[in-house]
């Protein structure tokens, strides 16, 4: 499974907006900014593309990606 192929399957799971994607003990763990600016943690399996489990991430500052991602200004 691609990174891509993994971004599209947390992106089904959880909508918003994908923010980065790490491969990690065998499993890719997808970072989604979603609406409301609430901030998720997604595992998707490297194998199987299943998704196994969510978090939501309280711990990042939403506001400063959702800046980020529109650019200067």
């Amino acid at each position: 499974m691609t990174a891509a192929e993994a971004i599209a399957a947390a992106l089904k799971y959880k909508p918003g907006t994908a923010v980065s994607a790490e491969l990690d003990d065998g499993a890719w763990e997808v970072d989604v900014l979603g609406g409301g600016d609430t901030w998720h943690s997604v595992w998707i399996d490297r194998g199987t593309g299943e998704v196994l489990g969510a978090e939501r991430d309280d711990e990042d500052d939403a506001g400063e990606v959702r800046a980020a991602l529109r650019g200067p200004r």
